[in-house]
């Protein structure tokens, strides 16, 4: 068997190393994990409707006013767009939230248990309306003052939008530690 010179040999394995090096990278580049990091958050503008709030022994404006508070400390977000819903708003909110014009609607379902409060809590997308994240907050009924920072905290960790710390901190902070 003849042998090839020995700088064909290396310019052999120069090229074959340059064919390996970039089907590498073109893998690494391509692959589901770098999208993944570096995608755009799904939402960018959102509205919080009044939550339901199935306890009776619970002040009927609680709902309305704990959406309000929730979307107005949202609304600190440099990356996110948050429109108040309408007070006293009766039409559909499908169409209500398409009409603001708003990515997502956050909507929630309060209900007691003793002395536990629970809101499952559920973000849809306007078009389509599936559901883009769910969970639920569970807080004792002596710590309601609590419940509004954890929702919106919540919230920013799942809309996965960049946060600066004093945004973090503003979601975190508590308006006041008074329940009257």
């Amino acid at each position: 068997a003849r042998q090839a010179p020995p700088n064909v040999r290396r310019a052999r394995k120069t090229a074959l190393l340059a064919i390996v090096a970039a089907t590498l990278l073109s893998a690494w580049l391509l692959s589901p994990g770098l999208a993944r990091r570096s995608r755009a958050p799904l939402v960018r503008s959102l509205t919080v409707q009044p939550f339901e709030m199935q306890a009776e022994e619970m002040h009927p404006n609680l709902g309305s006013e704990l959406a309000a508070a929730i979307g107005r400390r949202l609304g600190r977000l440099q990356t996110l767009t948050v429109k108040p819903w309408p007070p006293g708003a009766t039409a559909d909110p499908r169409a209500l939230s398409r009409e603001l014009g708003v990515d997502a609607r956050l909507s929630g379902v309060a209900t007691r248990r003793g002395q536990q409060l629970a809101i499952a809590l559920r973000m849809v997308s306007t078009d389509g309306e599936r559901a883009l994240w769910e969970d639920v907050v569970a807080v004792p009924v002596g710590d309601l003052m609590w419940l509004e920072s954890q929702i919106a905290q919540r919230v920013g960790t799942a809309l996965d939008v960049p946060m600066s710390g004093r945004e973090r901190a503003a979601l975190a902070r508590h308006m006041t530690e008074s329940l009257d």
